[in-house]
């Protein structure tokens, strides 16, 4: 008779916690082992759970404020349905599925009845975010909530896709939702669309994208959106790799009619000639960098202007260093008695480099002082060297500065066999239109002529 009842007795026993934890606060997984937390957590935690259909009756859980799955071994979260989520006084509801190894995830909730959702999926292993990837769905006729967090932070997510949300919901209100991506290996952000569907309306928007490897941006990211713009949008793009601006990170969006602000601080910005744009009074990105609500953004590069507001900046000062021209032949063997001419082998691009200095070193190696020093006016003009003799071996320096700096070193040398005899050279710089007293000028090296 005993025998009999047992299992009668075992499965009236389970029927009673069930009916315990259901009445007002949510069912527990039968076969994970969860236990109910006064306050209205469910705790699942740290329970070596791989995978969630280990855990049944999940969507009977209602009313329960806190669903804690946290430590686990998961790898994907499937097509999983919660009954719902609510708490007392409409406070904080929370789903934690943190320190797992989850790379898919797709949950589906009937309702929710907070004032603050979030959901966490903190130290995973996403390694992008996409409508295959994420998937986060409420049945809810209407939902209003103060507050929406999507945590994603430090997993390996290298490339931003689209995520989608609300697909299903009729209409939405968010006070203010907060997308947190930070501390991933993202490497662009200009194909990152965040798609609301319906009839919804989020009155803050915080995209939170600090603490990655990201190269470029783009207002763009956050453009497909078929409800209309939130009235504030905060992008943290703080301790990235961003260095250049372009004209097509700057497209037209929906969002530069709302109150968008960016903080760019912790990049290694170079303010070179490239950004000289953003000094033209019309272009959209002042208005970005202008809001008096964004962090005032600074150059790094180049040194001259390391540490100024990059909107302080006048067109002039946006330069970039002239370049040695990679096809430049720094070596010049040269018959004895002939005529040579050294050109500054640079590469300008802007602004305009006014003058060449040219200096003679007889012998660099032995740190023997310079036998003449020349400024040209004439930046195309050629040193011209006749009857070239031995004296006339050794380095030939030049400079050139629009702001930035660059020094050239030029060897010239005579052929084996032609080293013997000493004859003074000539060294002469061609005419110039331009400043005809320093042009023409035979210079001799010192103690000869």
């Amino acid at each position: 008779m005993f025998s009999v009842m047992k299992p009668l007795l075992v499965f009236i026993l389970y029927l009673d916690w069930c009916y315990i934890i259901s009445s007002g606060q949510g069912i527990a997984c039968s076969s994970c082992q969860c236990s109910y937390v006064p306050g209205g957590i469910l705790d699942c935690s740290a329970r070596k759970i791989t995978n969630l259909t280990e855990c049944d009756l999940l969507d009977s859980c209602l009313d329960v404020p806190t669903l804690n799955f946290s430590s686990n071994a998961i790898t994907e979260v499937n097509a999983l349905n919660i009954g719902g989520l609510s708490s007392e006084e409409n406070g904080e509801c929370y789903l934690d599925f943190t320190s797992n190894a989850i790379s898919e995830f797709s949950v589906s909730i009937s309702y929710v009845e907070c004032q603050s959702f979030t959901l966490d999926l903190s130290s995973n292993t996403f390694r992008n975010i996409s409508s295959t990837s994420f998937r986060f769905e409420t049945y809810s006729g209407f939902l209003y909530l103060e507050t929406l967090n999507l945590k994603f932070t430090r997993n390996t997510i290298r490339f931003l896709q689209s995520l989608k949300l609300f697909e299903n919901l009729f209409r939405y209100r968010i006070g203010n939702m907060t997308i947190d991506l930070s501390f991933n290996e993202i490497v662009a952000s200009n194909k990152f669309e965040i798609n609301l569907y319906y009839y919804g309306y989020i009155e803050k928007l915080n995209v939170l994208l600090n603490n990655n490897n990201i190269t470029n941006f783009g207002l763009s990211a956050f453009m497909g959106s078929r409800l209309r713009p939130p009235s504030s949008i905060y992008v943290d793009l703080s301790d990235n790799e961003i260095s250049h601006f372009t004209r097509e990170d700057i497209q037209s969006s929906v969002f530069l009619d709302g109150n968008i602000r960016f903080n760019f601080s912790g990049n290694i910005l170079n303010c070179d000639c490239s950004q000289r744009f953003i000094s033209n009074i019309s272009s959209p990105i002042r208005g970005i960098l202008g809001n008096n609500t964004s962090v005032e953004t600074t150059c790094a590069e180049p040194p001259s202007i390391s540490g100024r507001p990059i909107l302080s900046l006048s067109p002039e000062e946006f330069t970039c260093s002239p370049e040695l021209d990679p096809m430049a032949v720094l070596v010049h063997e040269v018959p004895r008695g002939e005529t040579v001419e050294i050109r500054c082998p640079f590469i300008e691009v802007g602004p305009p480099i006014e003058y060449i200095d040219w200096e003679f070193m007889r012998d660099a190696i032995r740190g023997e002082a310079s036998s003449f020093q020349i400024r040209s006016t004439c930046v195309d003009c050629p040193l011209v060297i006749r009857n070239v003799q031995p004296d006339a071996e050794g380095e030939y320096r030049c400079t050139v500065s629009n702001g930035e700096t660059l020094t050239i070193s030029q060897t010239l040398r005579l052929l084996p066999g032609d080293q013997d005899g000493i004859t003074t050279p000539l060294v002469t710089v061609p005419r110039s239109s331009v400043t005809p007293e320093l042009i023409g000028d035979t210079v001799s090296p010192p103690g000869r002529g």
